[in-house]
């Protein structure tokens, strides 16, 4: 009888332990439907606030998990910077480093994404490649 209990408790825990797990390795998405893209808007550092400096748009899925971008950069199509309204710059280049999006545009600027945030539609942007120090 013992046994039996000791072999429930070590079921139980090892289902909190595995649920606990899923939960910790949660990713959520933005995500467009069809042929429909989404703009969204990208505040960058100025001090110690962060104002409205871009809009990236996207088309598809991008993943978001506890360390950030996980998935998803071909969705990053172009950046449309507020200086400049009428002009979107193509996106040509993506990589994926530390959970950000690092991007170059056609005119050869780089810029950094990051901290998308699936429930408010904004995220993060800085000039070049901007990793945090680990």
């Amino acid at each position: 009888m013992i046994r039996k209990i000791a072999m429930l408790l070590s079921i139980v825990v090892l289902l909190i332990v595995f649920c606990s797990g899923v939960a910790l390795a949660q990713i959520n998405y933005i995500s467009t439907v069809g042929d429909q893209t989404a703009g969204i808007p990208l505040f960058k550092e100025e001090g110690k606030e962060f104002k409205r400096f871009a809009i990236v748009e996207i088309k598809g899925s991008v993943g978001i998990g506890a360390d950030g971008i996980v998935n998803g950069a071909d969705s990053f199509l172009r950046l449309q910077l507020l200086q400049d309204k009428d002009k979107w710059l193509k996106i040509t280049k993506r990589e994926l480093v530390q959970g950000r999006l690092v991007v170059t545009t056609e005119n050869g600027d780089m810029y950094t994404i990051w901290g998308l945030n699936p429930v408010q539609y904004i995220g993060k942007i800085a000039l070049g490649k901007y990793l945090e120090k680990k």
